[in-house]
């Protein structure tokens, strides 16, 4: 079976669906951007390509799908994702967690800070009183 390139109606489909990702991304924006990533690769290769994008957070607007860069690297197996490029801490390993470095997990911190469970580094004292407080007269 050959792949063809991204046409209008597929485009226009595409848009519709990664502004129900992306509620923030104008979907004509979408369009446009569709547009000009058509000749980076067939419909299908442009579809994951932008639904990558449009799946990553820091991404603010879809004028990123055209671009180069981690959305466009094509993953050894399906439903891997696709390889970061440079160093990266490893990440936690509990579900929900994953944005987290495994060696200084904030899910994992306030996971056990509502359980009830001591963790190794204790909360910080409460903040002296100053300022209209000690004007005021409380002073504890």
């Amino acid at each position: 079976m050959m792949m063809t390139k991204l046409e209008k109606n597929h485009a226009q489909a595409l848009a519709a669906f990664i502004t129900t990702l992306r509620p923030d991304w104008d979907p004509q924006g979408v369009y446009v951007a569709l547009g000009k990533a058509r000749d980076h690769g067939d419909a299908a290769q442009v579809a994951i390509a932008a639904i990558r994008a449009a799946t990553t957070p820091t991404n603010r607007t879809p004028a990123v799908i055209p671009l180069q860069g981690d959305h466009w690297a094509v993953s050894s197996t399906p439903g891997t994702p696709a390889p970061h490029r440079g160093t990266r801490a490893p990440r936690c390993t509990v579900y929900g967690h994953e944005n987290y470095p495994a060696h200084n997990c904030a899910g994992c911190r306030t996971d056990a800070l509502t359980a009830g469970v001591a963790a190794a580094n204790p909360a910080p004292p409460p903040p002296m009183p100053h300022g209209r407080d000690l004007a005021a007269g409380k002073d504890t």
